[in-house]
């Protein structure tokens, strides 16, 4: 979901689709922040195969994940 939402966010800053007064910090934030979740999940994945658990455990890690990442300053 996430790689999806950057992708969009890329072609529309690129295409001249987002709103100008918006600004690049703005534009580079949105795509960092969601880094750390992206990360989580795709580690995640592997641990499904093993165990359904081991997954859903490691999804607890996102709160400090993105906290550390700087999602939340």
């Amino acid at each position: 979901m996430y790689a999806a939402h950057n992708a969009v966010w890329r072609y529309a800053h690129r295409t001249g689709l987002l709103d100008p007064d918006m600004g690049e910090p703005f534009y580079r934030l949105t795509l960092t922040s969601t880094r750390g979740v992206s990360a989580v999940f795709l580690a995640s994945m592997p641990l499904a195969l093993i165990n359904p658990l081991y997954a859903e455990l490691a999804w607890v890690v996102i709160g400090p994940v993105s906290i550390l990442d700087g999602r939340w300053q």
